[in-house]
């Protein structure tokens, strides 16, 4: 990277890690040893950065290297990305746009501004990050509109599998220091201070968990925190999840933001981190047994991380490249990416299925033939997208030549941790040295 002259940083295609060059390290001020909570700022042998930084660390230090933008600016990203989301085949986005992700300044406005002007092409509802609620100028509040929702808070309480930085239990089973246990963004006390400011915010939870300890720390802290059915909190990713993890997530009424695309990217390297054969790796990408311990599934993409397309969700679900045992049918498949995330909107009344009295929102695809040919995954994922209902009108057909033209994701492993660069291993995904606090 120090080919360039000029502040470079490259983001994992995961976002919970990246790596600058020279010059972008001397502007953000990184030396190497800093301590930042939640964070890692990785060296070398000598002490000196590596020119990595983990999860909060990003966070901490890049603010020097990201633009501000403008309103218009982020309208028009905002605009263009509901665009990308339309043209494969949904209707509706839970999202959680910001500073973090997107780099877009009071999302909440931004998003009224496009509803108001009737320019939001599918129904959006919107998460807003917890800090948000800590500020003495907040003016979030909970919506419910036709085109536009905020009903709930985000939280990142830890890192990613490929990274490293998924915070477990046990340590990671290819870490050679054998002391690696992952990240927790977030401490047990500050998780308890952030719902309860969603709480009195009139606002309920939506939480990042990938590992299996920040996945326990949460529910001890919903528990602790009288967190009710009603409430509907969700974790979103539940990768790794014990079994009773999954009975307490049943019991609570916590609904599981799923990926199934997760389980395809990671198949190469879930086995060498979390451990061939062990029970660890068993209860990991577990869909159809957390369907049926009793969780109610949304199913999702965390795009851009993944490519938005539902159907290619749907097909990872139905053939699970980890556990061929937690393979789904058709009909669970559809209900997670339908009812599921109506479900997870507080919509399923008028949301996510085609009956009376509901909205008629829905996608007419290429797909024809007999029933039973929707159980064959392999010609669902030839299925295109040829219209988009919203609302009774039709938003969307595969005629139409307009802004957002879907990009395809690069085919094969990658998302964490498998991509290679030219001189050798990514930098990102092999050990990395820690200073000792």
């Amino acid at each position: 990277l120090d080919v360039v002259p000029v502040p470079v940083v490259l983001y994992r295609r995961c976002w919970h890690m990246c790596c600058l060059n020279t010059a972008g390290l001397k502007v953000c001020g990184v030396v190497g040893g800093e301590s930042v909570p939640g964070g890692e700022v990785p060296v070398d042998a000598d002490g000196a950065a590596t020119g990595l930084l983990c999860e909060n660390a990003m966070d901490h230090f890049l603010g020097p290297l990201k633009a501000a933008g403008d309103a218009a600016a982020h309208r028009a990203h905002l605009r263009r990305g509901a665009a990308v989301f339309l043209r494969h085949g949904c209707t509706s986005v839970l999202t959680n746009d910001g500073l973090l992700v997107g780099g877009i300044q009071a999302p909440w406005d931004r998003y009224h501004e496009l509803a108001s002007a009737d320019d939001l092409p599918i129904r959006v509802f919107l998460t807003v990050d917890w800090k948000e609620l800590d500020r003495d100028d907040c003016v979030v509040k909970p919506l419910a509109g036709d085109r536009l929702s905020i009903f709930r808070a985000k939280l990142w309480t830890d890192g990613a599998l490929g990274a490293s930085t998924a915070a477990m239990e046990e340590p990671y089973s290819d870490d050679p220091s054998g002391a690696n246990r992952g990240i927790l963004q977030i401490e047990p006390a500050e998780i308890r201070r952030a719902v309860g400011l969603a709480q009195r915010a009139g606002l309920g939870i939506e939480a990042h968990t990938i590992g299996d300890r920040s996945a326990r720390e949460l529910l001890d802290a919903f528990e602790d925190m009288g967190v009710e059915r009603s409430h509907r909190y969700t974790l979103t990713h539940c990768q790794i999840l014990k079994p009773e993890l999954m009975s307490r997530m049943a019991q609570k009424g916590i609904v599981a933001a799923v990926q199934p695309q997760f389980a395809a990217s990671d198949a190469a390297i879930a086995p060498s981190r979390l451990g061939l054969g062990s029970e660890r790796l068993r209860s990991s990408y577990a869909w159809r047994t957390l369907r049926e311990t009793g969780v109610r599934l949304a199913g999702g993409s965390d795009a851009p991380v993944e490519t938005p397309d539902p159907i290619q969700g749907m097909c990872c679900a139905m053939a699970n490249d980890i556990h061929e045992a937690e393979n789904m049918s058709f009909a669970a498949a559809l209900d997670m990416y339908t009812l599921g995330g109506a479900y997870a909107a507080f919509r399923e009344r008028d949301l996510g299925a085609l009956q009376p009295g509901f909205c008629a929102d829905f996608v007419v695809t290429s797909m024809v033939g007999k029933r039973s040919d929707l159980d064959d995954v392999a010609k669902l994922r030839q299925a295109q997208v040829g219209e988009v209902w919203i609302a009774g009108a039709r938003c969307y057909s595969a005629g139409d030549v307009s802004e957002g033209t879907p990009k395809t994701a690069p085919e094969g492993p990658g998302k964490r941790g498998i991509t290679s660069v030219r001189r050798g291993p990514c930098p990102c995904c092999g050990p990395r040295t820690v200073p000792s606090p």
